[in-house]
């Protein structure tokens, strides 16, 4: 068990109550808000109260079914009930077909659970990792439609969404990432190896050495133990940074983040796609506007946007226009934001949604490519002004060694 802190409003109080605060044990994130939900709240953020608690929370993350597995069981769900094959049939023939244990094992619980009376929904958010809330919300806005055929399409199409937004950053920051690491290692194989041999030779003659072989003698020294520490601190701190992160600092850096001139286009669009890919695919799916902008406020992961959807939120319950409200609290980048104001005019908002995210897909994919583009030469020009000045400030104490030689 784990302690969980949480901020919550009554759910009979229309969201005009002030948030409730308080802790809550539960063994995850889920079943934490399982309990709020039981106590009559709807939770509105919910995260490890501790740093120990919160590193248990991450490590039983790593545990559960993983982001390619879900898109497996759910695109092949979608093609199994396209086929018009009964549900149960479906999940005993992907039992079968389950190329990994974890998510055979999903896929006899959520049968099991299914020959029981329980709801798809309810069998699918019982297994941990299997599916985030915004894509439990829907399949249960599906089951209560009797179209889950179709909502396992949209969530198929939810989650190649969602890889094509991951794959714009990481798959175009793969090969300068790899630069780095070979830059890294190439400075401090010279500093472990090359420099010290050169060292023994300078200090014993005795002679007063130039500033610069001085200073990359030093250098040599001290990086080669402070190095592989800062390395692995930075490398813990970003794998880790939800587990001790404070609140003030998050909610800080998500401000600014929107204020940078190249951080602000990045995450903005990346945001700004999550934000109408959520909401384009519950209405789609038939769900109401109120719980599509409380899911996207839930998908984000920048305060500062969450902050400005709990203003839409508000602001649409009381009446005001889903586009104009979206607007005055600028959720959306000016582009896509014209786009979901035209769909609404339009009456067709999910296919504006739709564009409107894969207009932010394709401004997140833009700049990411400029941005490695000149990142890669910058890297090796930096790589090579490394090297270069090693290799001066040796040449410039073994002439001084020949100086004396020649005295």
């Amino acid at each position: 068990m784990s302690a969980f802190a949480y901020k919550a409003i009554p759910a009979r109080s229309g969201g005009s109550a002030a948030p409730l605060t308080g802790t809550v044990d539960a063994t995850n994130e889920s079943a934490a808000r399982d309990q709020l939900r039981e106590q009559g709240l709807i939770a509105l953020e919910v995260r490890p109260e501790s740093t120990g608690d919160a590193f248990k929370a991450i490590f039983k993350a790593r545990q559960g079914v993983s982001r390619k597995e879900s898109a497996w069981f759910f695109r092949t769900l979608h093609r199994m009930l396209a086929s018009k094959a009964p549900i149960e049939t479906a999940l005993t023939t992907m039992e079968e077909l389950a190329t990994t244990d974890r998510i055979k094992s999903a896929c006899a619980q959520i049968r099991d659970a299914l020959r029981q009376g329980e709801p798809l929904h309810e069998a699918v958010e019982a297994v941990d990792g299997l599916a985030p809330p915004a894509i439990i919300a829907l399949l249960r806005v599906g089951h209560d439609s009797g179209r889950l055929e179709r909502t396992c399409g949209l969530i198929d199409r939810s989650i190649r969404t969602r890889q094509r937004l991951r794959k714009a950053v990481t798959g175009q920051l793969t090969y300068p990432a790899i630069l780095f690491a070979a830059a890294i290692a190439a400075v401090w194989f010279l500093s472990w190896f090359v420099i010290p041999r050169f060292a023994s030779t300078l200090q014993g003659v005795g002679a007063e050495l130039p500033w610069s072989t001085q200073f990359t003698l030093t250098a040599s020294r001290v990086l080669i133990w402070v190095a592989p520490v800062v390395i692995l601190l930075i490398a813990g701190a970003i794998w880790s940074r939800g587990a001790w992160l404070p609140d003030g600092l998050r909610k800080w850096w998500g401000t600014q983040s929107l204020r940078l001139p190249i951080v602000r286009t990045l995450v903005w669009n990346a945001q700004a796609a999550v934000v109408c890919e959520t909401v384009g695919t519950m209405i789609d799916g038939g769900g109401d506007v109120l719980t599509s902008l409380e899911l996207a406020e839930r998908a984000t992961s920048s305060e500062e946007l969450r902050s400005r959807l709990s203003r839409t939120h508000q602001m649409v319950r009381e009446g005001q226009d889903l586009g104009d409200a979206m607007h005055e609290c600028r959720v959306l980048p000016p582009e896509a934001d014209a786009i979901v104001r035209i769909g609404l005019r339009s009456g067709d908002l999910p296919e504006a949604l739709e564009t409107a995210t894969l207009r932010c897909l394709e401004e997140q994919e833009d700049l990411t490519e400029r941005l490695t583009t000149m990142i890669e030469p910058a890297m090796i020009l930096c790589m090579a002004t490394v090297v270069g000045w090693v290799i001066y400030s040796l040449i410039m104490g073994m002439m001084t060694i020949n100086d004396m030689g020649a005295l």
